[in-house]
């Protein structure tokens, strides 16, 4: 899950970006948190807007692991924080002005682990010099 709330002007945007991912796999888990800041360029390509952006963050990240002892089972959980740099891409097609579909490439570059996602959104679309929360 990402949050993300921006302010877009005609050309640039700023943004303030939440997230989480929880992997749950045969009861060890591990999840990943991010907050974080980003600046970037918007260009408009006939009905296609294009935007790029980066910034810093601080990353979290948790391992869990369920370990069998003779005595019972234990959990052990190890937190680890670092510094990351979020990335951004996002390509709209907007057939008519206020209407649009778009992809946004989600990242995060830093020293524990690379973060990745994806995610499609279709309907109106916001004018620029406004602030606007997605998730």
């Amino acid at each position: 899950m990402a949050s993300t709330a921006l302010l877009e002007q005609a050309s640039e945007w700023f943004g303030v970006r939440g997230s989480a991912m929880i992997d749950d796999d045969l009861g060890s888990g591990s999840s990943v948190g991010e907050l974080g800041a980003l600046y970037g360029q918007i260009r408009q390509l006939g009905k296609y807007r294009v935007a790029l952006g980066a910034g810093i963050s601080r990353v979290v990240l948790c391992e869990a692991q369920l370990e069998p002892m003779s005595s019972g089972v234990t959990y052990d959980a190890r937190d680890r924080a670092t510094v990351g740099m979020p990335l951004a891409a996002r390509v709209a097609f907007h057939p008519v002005p206020a209407i649009g579909l778009g992809v946004q490439l989600l990242g995060n570059l830093n020293g524990e682990q690379f973060i990745a996602a994806w995610t499609f959104r279709a309907g109106a679309t916001q004018r620029p010099g406004r602030l606007s929360a997605t998730s």
